[in-house]
């Protein structure tokens, strides 16, 4: 669409994992409400260009390093836009930062709008414009999602988890197959039980890929804390538009994909973030046709939520995975 407007945004990031936010004046599009700084693009400029030309503008800070975190389009009925995110990890000012520390000296940015560090734990989509809530869940989420594996025991489960979080995982995903559950339910209990303690102890969000007889059967030792649902190839499709209302549960919603009808269909159901797969070549699925890199950016490039690269990746592919529009990575057999 010729109409979208092109807009640089930042991501500023400090060393206390905290983001600089705005205050949008009240008499601007969405105005009173909190936004991450950036501007239009002008005739002819990269996002990159328009990015360090509007934080020079808004904030007088020179920006040193910097990458793609997301790209997303939203509709407002009055305009739609087009936002390219990029995450601002290394930047100077002599007004508003001192030599060698982030900490903010100023309330007031360039323009005189009111600024502030928020801890990205904090961040809340009803503060912020619609099209900002992927966003904050980019800015929230880490950038591994491991999927657990087999496993022989209860011990074993736990050592294989333990040895994962050690290594610093903070998004984990618990994947038991009906079948498996059905043969092994006392098993599967413990599993769910010591994932969910685990997770809880080391503040990490736990995806449920479970059977829902499962989880309805664990309900107390759940006690109202947030997880998330994972759906599989085979649920994704499954489940209607009204489904993301019904799981007021959840924290996240994240969905398995494979293809632009699967992307759709998890847009529709309202999911958080996908994973899609397989990039490369993998073992458990020699028989996949992998997507390669530049087929992953293109799909990525327009789904508007995060996306984690699945199949044949390793933490190597970590900075590959974001250099194509990509959240980060998943995987089960590099870290299980």
């Amino acid at each position: 669409m010729s109409n979208i407007v092109e807009v640089a945004v930042a991501a500023i990031i400090n060393a206390q994992n905290e983001v600089l936010i705005s205050l949008r004046p009240q008499h601007v599009h969405q105005g009173g409400l909190w936004e991450f700084p950036g501007g239009r693009l002008e005739a002819g400029e990269t996002v990159e260009q328009a990015l360090h030309r509007e934080l020079k503008e808004e904030l007088n800070i020179s920006v040193q390093g910097a990458q793609p975190l997301i790209t997303l389009k939203h509709n407002y009925g009055d305009i739609s836009v087009r936002l390219h995110v990029w995450k601002v990890t290394r930047y100077s000012s002599p007004r508003y930062f001192s030599q060698g520390n982030v900490s903010l000296n100023h309330r007031s940015g360039a323009e005189g709008q009111k600024i502030k560090w928020q801890a990205l734990s904090a961040l809340a989509a009803s503060q912020f414009p619609a099209a900002n809530q992927a966003i904050i869940t980019a800015l929230q989420l880490p950038n591994e999602y491991l999927i657990t594996g087999c496993f022989q025991s209860i011990a074993d489960f736990k050592t294989r988890l333990t040895k994962a979080i050690n290594a610093g995982i903070g998004l984990l995903q618990l994947r038991l197959k009906p079948t498996w559950v059905e043969a092994n339910s006392v098993l599967a209990r413990q599993a769910f039980k010591v994932a969910l303690e685990l997770c809880k102890k080391n503040k990490i969000t736990l995806m449920l890929n479970i059977p829902e007889a499962l989880r309805l059967s664990m309900l107390d030792e759940l006690n109202n804390n947030k997880t998330g649902m994972h759906l599989d190839s085979s649920r994704l499709n499954g489940e209607d538009s009204a489904f993301r209302q019904q799981q007021s549960w959840c924290k996240y919603v994240s969905a398995s994909c494979h293809t632009v009808a699967d992307i759709e269909k998890a847009k529709n159901l309202g999911a958080d973030f996908i994973v899609l797969s397989p990039v490369q070549k993998t073992s458990s699925h020699p028989e996949a046709t992998p997507l390669g890199w530049q087929s992953f950016s293109e799909y990525v490039k327009d789904c508007d939520f995060p996306v984690y690269a699945l199949g044949g990746v390793t933490p190597d592919d970590i900075k590959l995975a974001q250099q194509h529009g990509g959240q980060g990575i998943a995987g089960i057999s590099y870290a299980w």
